[in-house]
């Protein structure tokens, strides 16, 4: 956003947590039960972001966030946009 004065911010939310990948590096391994219902969120999380126009582009079990202080429905965030891209990006190039 930009503040009143001109000044440009971020505002982040607070996680308590941990990565996906910490999690199955502590754990040795992911089992079904534990990942379905990850990876549903994720699937969903990632539809959105597309619906939106929004690219990931650098997925990977180090930005996927289990937020252990949130309910089961928002358990899941995907974190770090910083190389997304847009869909309808103009500069993007056409496979």
């Amino acid at each position: 956003g930009i503040s009143e004065s001109g000044r440009a911010f971020m505002l982040l939310e607070r996680l308590a947590g941990k990565t996906l990948s910490e999690f199955i590096s502590e754990n040795r391994a992911i089992s079904y039960h534990a990942a379905l219902p990850v990876f549903a969120q994720l699937c969903d999380l990632l539809s959105e972001a597309h619906k939106a126009g929004i690219i990931h582009r650098q997925l990977s079990p180090d930005r996927v966030f289990l937020a252990f202080n949130k309910p089961l429905s928002e358990f899941v965030k995907v974190v770090d946009f910083s190389c997304a891209r847009f869909i309808n990006d103009q500069n993007e190039e056409t496979a």
